[in-house]
């Protein structure tokens, strides 16, 4: 099958790594448009930041890409908190990490260890400030993800001269370090379930790509009491990256282009998987015609009904062709709507030509969703989409 040849994606740093209701089935016909409305998160005095996430009442995590330190958006707020608890590594779209009731957040702290920089994941302790995670026995480590309860967190990390092993942690048996099959280069752990026994993220394998360029090769994954599982479609493709799952993990989601290097009709969309139905690719039909891969589910909420996440447009540039990110939101009476359409479509001067966003997390209820970019003229924009939830139910949920 023949490809095009690559174009440039955005400079913008919209998306990292990278980046419904799940009956779970395929989306039905498209349902009234649930009621919604939108607040733009204020960014005055702060001086890049970035939000990440987003809780059950609607307040805001995210960082301060100058400072490190974290941020907090209460909803209705007229300007965002400082946390402190910089300087971090800040991975845009994704840290720092916040569970969905706020009671939870944790930042990777940077920090130098004779000539090296190395990180050390720190959890938010109010009036007492930041503290590093107890019985943490690598070198460095990155927190990329928490459990809906916030008692397991999960990474990567190691010696910094070595390829990085996934990782997970909680406060009675500290950190623990998960199987990477032999031949593989290492890993990443993105999500957990409360108890721990279900961790998911991807293995790689350094590569080249087919035009000679370096890659990274992604096999979604998950480990289940320790022991590892690869994940695969019916077809017998690898899967892309596991980015989260719901409560329990018995949904997992994630997107972009699987371990395999040869094209096949899914690759780089995004999906769910499941144990009873494997993988489903998310019905993206509904999309503007420029939709392409890849594609990334980015969150989900905590009953599996709700999906958010990005999907890929070609844009003319006086640079030539550059390819940008664009967000959206799936359900199952609705399959996967375009939600800069939406937000036009509702009157809001936000998301306009020239915009790249990525919704980057949704609220465990579903009604909330945090949108992250720039504008046209490089200018960072965050907000806040509600959506009614007498209008969720009338999409189709039971």
């Amino acid at each position: 099958m023949l490809r095009s040849p690559p174009v440039f994606r955005s400079v913008r740093p919209v998306i990292a790594a990278l980046g419904c209701v799940l009956a779970l089935g395929a989306a039905g016909p498209a349902a009234a448009e649930a009621p919604m409305r939108l607040r733009e998160l204020p960014y005055a005095g702060l001086g890049a930041p970035q939000p990440s996430r987003i809780t059950a009442d609607g307040t805001v995590y995210g960082a301060d890409m100058t400072s490190g330190n974290t941020l907090r958006w209460l909803p209705e707020a007229a300007a965002a908190e400082d946390l402190g608890g910089g300087p971090t590594f800040g991975l845009v779209n994704i840290t720092p990490l916040a569970n969905p009731d706020g009671t939870t957040i944790v930042a990777n702290y940077m920090r130098e260890d004779g000539e090296m920089l190395v990180s050390n994941p720190r959890v938010y302790e109010g009036i007492f400030g930041w503290t590093i995670l107890s019985g943490m026995d690598q070198i460095s480590s990155l927190a990329m993800g928490l459990s809906r309860d916030g008692s397991q967190v999960v990474g990567y990390g190691g010696d910094p001269d070595l390829p990085f092993k996934p990782w997970q942690w909680d406060a009675d048996r500290g950190q623990r370090m998960l199987p990477v099959p032999d031949g593989m280069h290492g890993g990443e752990a993105w999500a957990a379930s409360d108890d721990g026994r279900i961790v998911a993220g991807h293995v790689s394998v350094l590569g080249t790509d087919e035009w000679g360029w370096p890659t990274r090769y992604l096999y979604g994954t998950r480990w289940v009491d320790g022991a590892i599982e690869l994940l695969e479609d019916a077809g017998g493709h690898t899967l892309g990256q596991v980015v989260a799952c719901n409560a329990d993990c018995s949904v997992l989601i994630g997107g972009g282009y699987g371990g395999e290097p040869d094209p096949h009709p899914d690759r780089g969309r995004a999906w769910y998987w499941t144990e009873a139905e494997g993988a489903v690719y998310l019905d993206t039909s509904g999309l503007p015609a420029g939709a392409m891969a890849p594609y990334y589910a980015m969150a989900i909420s905590a009953d599996g009904t709700v999906i958010v996440g990005t999907y890929t447009e070609q844009v003319q540039t006086p640079f030539g062709v550059v390819l940008v990110n664009k967000p959206f939101r799936w359900t199952r009476g609705g399959g996967a709507e375009c939600l800069i359409e939406r937000i036009a479509a509702g009157g809001y001067a936000f998301g306009g030509d020239g915009w790249e966003l990525v919704a980057n997390s949704v609220s465990a209820d579903g009604s909330h969703v945090l949108l992250n970019g720039m504008d046209a003229d490089y200018a960072l924009h965050a907000a806040v989409l509600t959506f009614d939830r007498d209008g969720l139910f009338a999409d189709g949920f039971d």
